[in-house]
């Protein structure tokens, strides 16, 4: 008969017992490997050790493997096996079931949708093979790219981690694998690229202990940023931190007071300039402890559009450089100016040199330009 081992020098460890067992084709059959033969024949004389390691399958020549694998850390009352049965993905199942097929149940499914050009992405659910060409086949290759302090390109998602990752076309795709209920993550001073859990949260009930998250700070991406409200599964997010820390996205939290973040009531009486629906503010005066809460997350890669205040910023004062990241097509601005104040807009180009008059804003509720 064929043999099982936990040993890749020894092949031959141990073996089925001969013309007693037949096993037919998708049938099931629960061998023991408890260094225990005098419980019965389909006892091995090796254990298996719940911190990991190799086990095989050996043909009847002794020398062919059929079948392995090297499994790591273990944990009572869980399994470990393949979903579905036969395929190359082992997950961890709640509901062992030695005898019959690995069980389904515990996996759902989550429809994550992208618009074309660049998106924002996390990992919703447990999943075995969480690479980006398999989560996202329909993505460009070569453009996952995660975060620390500078993009870097990656090949590989991780829970709680978001990334950048571009499609030639808008559409859907269709996740499946073990949901995850709750997910502490490690921030780092300044900015990080974060995702969330299985089910949307309002990010009013993200568990943050140690009040690191700089409030208005938590932004989305549909074609510019956007501040979010909720942490929706399989989308990243950038989030500004005071400090390194950790904080707890769950689907048990609530809102509480600790958590609930204060309306920014400051911008309603600023000046607006809106370019693709991305809205900067000018004309107001800022509280020095509440700057952060202004600040704009690093720009998106070469290709998306972003327009920003010099020094990554939605917010200025009484004068500011505006930068604008585009594919140069033409440039529509729509402005309010409140209560009749004079302001005006001096195109330049990226070296600062003068490339249009100076146009009066309070006279001009839409500007279009170009770079004729």
């Amino acid at each position: 008969g064929m043999y099982l081992t936990d040993k890749s020098d020894n092949l031959t460890k141990w073996q089925f017992p001969y013309g007693g067992v037949m096993l037919e084709a998708g049938g099931y059959l629960l061998v023991w490997c408890d260094e225990d033969q005098e419980q019965g024949a389909l006892h091995t004389n090796f254990k298996l050790s719940t911190g990991g390691e190799f086990i095989a399958l050996t043909s009847e020549d002794g020398v062919t493997i059929t079948d392995s694998i090297t499994f790591g850390q273990q944990s009572a009352d869980v399994s470990f096996g393949r979903i579905p049965d036969g395929s190359d993905q082992w997950v961890f199942l709640d509901d062992p079931s030695p005898g019959a097929a690995n069980s389904t149940d515990d996996f759902i499914s989550i429809e994550v949708e992208n618009i074309s050009d660049w998106n924002l992405v996390g990992l919703p659910l447990e999943i075995e093979n969480a690479s980006y060409s398999n989560l996202f086949p329909e993505s460009i290759e070569g453009t996952l790219y995660s975060f620390d302090n500078t993009y870097i390109p990656d090949s590989i998602l991780i829970l709680g981690y978001g990334y950048w990752l571009k499609f030639n076309n808008a559409g859907s795709t269709a996740l499946t694998g073990i949901p995850i209920n709750e997910l502490t993550i490690s921030l780092s001073e300044g900015w990080n690229l974060i995702s969330g859990i299985s089910i949307s949260v309002d990010i009013n009930t993200i568990i943050d202990v140690n009040d690191l998250i700089v409030s208005g700070t938590i932004y989305g991406f549909d074609g510019t940023y956007v501040n979010a409200e909720m942490i929706d599964p399989g989308v990243g997010y950038w989030l500004r931190s005071y400090e390194d820390g950790e904080i707890t996205i769950s689907s048990n939290s609530t809102l509480s007071a600790k958590t609930t973040r204060e309306t920014i009531t400051l911008l309603e009486h600023a000046n607006t300039l809106t370019l693709n629906n991305q809205t900067l503010y000018f004309g107001v005066e800022i509280p020095e402890d509440e700057k952060l809460s202004y600040s704009l997350p690093p720009k998106p890669p070469a290709g998306a559009f972003d327009v920003r205040f010099l020094g990554n910023w939605k917010l200025c004062e009484d004068s500011g450089v505006v930068e604008v990241m585009d594919d140069g097509s033409l440039l529509r601005l729509d402005c309010i100016i409140k209560d009749s104040e004079a302001w005006e807009l001096v195109p330049v180009i990226a070296n600062i040199t003068k490339w249009r008059e100076a146009i009066s804003l309070a006279d001009n509720n839409q500007i279009t330009l170009d770079s004729e």
